[in-house]
């Protein structure tokens, strides 16, 4: 079964946009439900990560939805066959991929951090 490495390739097509399972199910014609089991299998493994959106209000934030990025912006490029050429051309790809790359880094630096960091979208830039 090819789903695994298939589905990774679509996420990667949809890094550093809103997760949005119903578009990822669909090549598949599987269950939205197992579709989600899979990305979280991918999360788990450090593939891909899920941004969550920030508000104010704690139920609030668990009915927005997040972002997904993978786990490295060279991760996302590999099974889209994406070179630095290829992203030149493709600015709303690259855009992306900067994106995702940004955050990463952002993300691992906060691990230095002794107080405890932590990431979200926002409305006004997500």
């Amino acid at each position: 079964m090819d789903l695994l490495p298939r589905l990774l390739e679509l996420a990667a097509g949809q890094t550093a946009r809103l997760l949005n399972i119903s578009d990822l199910a669909a090549p598949f014609q599987r269950a939205k439900a197992t579709i989600r089991d899979f990305t979280t299998l991918l999360e788990q493994i450090f593939l891909l990560e899920e941004l969550q959106p920030w508000h104010s209000n704690r139920l609030s934030r668990l009915v927005k939805t997040p972002k997904v990025h993978l786990g490295d912006a060279g991760l996302a490029c590999a099974p889209l066959g994406l070179d630095g050429a290829a992203l030149w051309k493709d600015k709303p790809m690259l855009g992306q991929i900067l994106e995702t790359f940004m955050y990463q880094e952002l993300r691992r630096q906060g691990d230095w951090n002794e107080i405890p960091t932590r990431f979200f979208i926002t409305s006004e830039l997500g």
